[in-house]
């Protein structure tokens, strides 16, 4: 929402946990931190407590002259994906 612009990402509430440890929930943050810091994509299986999967995709946000300013976030619906394994 453009209410939240400017806002700290740990403001977020969400209902994703990690995929590997259904009881980690996401630090959505340290993700966040993680890819400007290091300047690399990272991508993770989340799920949220309906049990449905998701990709979220997370990279830097660079500007045209090659500053970082910021993260972006995308997630990805991919239940269908996970169930047909």
């Amino acid at each position: 929402m453009i209410t939240d612009l400017g806002r700290p990402i740990s403001f977020l509430q969400h209902n994703l946990v990690l995929a590997d440890d259904a009881k980690t929930p996401l630090d959505l943050q340290s993700l966040c931190v993680e890819v400007i810091s290091t300047l690399s994509e990272r991508e993770c299986r989340v799920s949220d407590k309906a049990r449905c999967w998701h990709s979220l995709r997370a990279r830097p946000y660079t500007r045209l002259d090659g500053s970082v300013d910021g993260a972006v976030l995308v997630l990805l619906e991919i239940n269908d994906l996970m169930h047909a394994k």
